[in-house]
């Protein structure tokens, strides 16, 4: 027996003597197989983006959780339902996107939703309702819509301008899609891609400037075009740059998404895999270099539960000054945002036109725009106008009732509201919101870029130079390509 077991000692000794005798001999792992981990900082339009095309690109090939600190998906993009009645919802932020957007329209392919016209409901009201006014806080200036005799009306006010405009959007429109979805896509340096695209000269110079410079005259961009950018970016064309003012005239077949555009993102992170994590803020971010990865800690909002995780990669989708995350060396530069209200009211009347100064025996628009000129004397002050804008965007036929949202810079009274619904106003309900809905687009050369640090990327400096539900998506899909390269198992490309 023992020398039956001298035998096989010395038959594995044999075989197997060089390892017993040196160094562990590790396992060889397929680093195909290892897939990397990677945290997103919040489950708006960007961070869900993200999620779903780094899956897109590589079969699956990320662990990725999403922390967001609210309790719902979307950012920006959110409903509330009037009067509390799920079955009529309203879109609070991010209320439209168009033909132009293709990674939106090709989320609503894809997944199949149903989407309906901007302002639709608000259209079973008679067409003399569904006008839109411009109005400089003493009078309403110009009144269009779609009918012909409107579009005369605005042809002999404004002539040549109209088309000039609408040439020089259309012109951007297809210049950047060429470039920052096909020529450099994807692309880590937004400075370089803005260089590339000729962008810069556009960014670099405030709306009217570009106007000016193209010929357009003041009647129709500082009434006109202004009252876009006012209802778009709570901006003046005397502030925006120009970008941002081009970005306003591209609204062609407004669309959205019937029961809320949030819910592209929701089946963007469903489709990702991703592990979702709600009511968790993220504290602080850190270089750990024993492990060479990220440091993420972050506290649940309910159980006041902390923890850390550990990240290959970290996406930071949500604006930095606002998050108010701490971190080592993390060289973010601060962007102002706008502080918006926008408030909601259900009313059984139209508005009040004598509010507005406008004669009480004619058909009054049911949206008004706004702009400070003040044609007959550019030089007075301007109209103290309180509001950016107001919309019927919906009508409840069952109830009679007209639902308005209004866009303004400070909180608006329940005696605002009565003033301009008229004293027979039923008003049934109101909801109140305030946010930080945009940066300001100051004109500016200099934007972040999305890599901040080796593992480490921020998507809203997308923001500074377009800020939309899109571009927000297509900051996302930029990055995930960035990570995913020499790792994709489908070209990195774009619809």
């Amino acid at each position: 027996m023992m020398t039956l077991l001298l035998l096989l000692l010395y038959f594995f000794a044999s075989c197997f003597g060089d390892g017993l005798e040196g160094e562990q001999i590790p396992l060889k792992v397929n680093q195909d197989t290892v897939k990397g981990r990677i945290a997103i900082i919040g489950a708006g339009a960007g961070g869900s983006s993200a999620a779903y095309y780094l899956q897109k690109y590589t079969n699956h090939g990320f662990n990725i959780t999403i922390y967001e600190k609210s309790n719902y998906i979307g950012g920006r993009a959110t409903t509330v339902p009037i009067g509390g009645n799920s079955s009529y919802l309203v879109e609070t932020g991010a209320s439209i996107f168009v033909s132009a957007n293709k990674i939106l329209s090709k989320a609503v392919e894809d997944f199949n939703f149903e989407t309906q016209a901007f302002r639709e409901g608000a259209k079973k009201v008679s067409n003399a309702d569904n006008r839109i006014g411009i109005w400089n806080g003493n009078s309403i200036l110009v009144i269009f819509s779609d009918s012909i005799m409107d579009k005369m009306k605005l042809f002999l006010r404004y002539g040549l301008d109209i088309f000039r405009s609408l040439s020089l959007s259309k012109q951007f429109v297809q210049r950047f899609l060429d470039y920052y979805y096909n020529k450099l896509f994807p692309f880590e340096s937004l400075n370089t891609a803005a260089y590339l695209s000729d962008f810069l000269n556009y960014t670099k110079i405030t709306g009217r400037g570009l106007f000016t410079e193209k010929g357009i005259s003041d009647l129709f961009s500082l009434e006109f075009i202004q009252s876009l950018t006012r209802v778009n970016y709570a901006q003046d064309l005397e502030s925006i740059h120009a970008i941002g003012t081009l970005v306003c005239l591209a609204a062609n077949n407004a669309r959205q998404v019937k029961g809320g555009n949030w819910q592209i993102f929701r089946k963007f992170i469903e489709s990702s895999k991703a592990d979702l994590k709600l009511k968790e803020t993220v504290k602080s971010i850190k270089r750990d270099n024993v492990w060479n990865k990220w440091q993420l800690e972050h506290v649940n909002s309910e159980t006041g539960n902390t923890n850390i995780g550990l990240f290959d990669d970290i996406i930071i989708a949500t604006p930095f000054d606002q998050a108010n995350i701490e971190g080592d060396n993390i060289n973010i530069p601060s962007v102002e945002y706008v502080h918006l209200h926008v408030t909601f009211f259900v009313s059984n009347s139209a508005l009040n036109a004598s509010f507005f100064g406008k004669d009480l025996q004619q058909p009054f628009p049911s949206t008004i725009l706004t702009t400070p000129f003040n044609q007959s004397d550019e030089n007075s002050s301007d109209f103290d106008i309180p509001i950016y804008s107001l919309s019927l965007i919906d009508y409840i036929e069952e109830r009679r009732s007209y639902v308005y949202k209004i866009f303004s810079k400070e909180k608006l009274t329940d005696d605002f509201i009565r003033e301009i619904s008229g004293s027979r106003a039923n008003i049934s309900w109101v909801y109140r919101k305030e946010w930080y809905s945009y940066p300001k687009l100051h004109p500016t050369t200099n934007f972040t870029d999305f890599k901040v640090a080796d593992g480490l990327w921020y998507l809203n400096g997308m923001e500074t130079f377009i800020s939309t539900m899109e571009t927000s998506a297509l900051a996302g899909a930029n990055v995930a390509g960035l990570i995913s390269l020499g790792r994709n198992t489908s070209d990195i490309i774009l619809p």
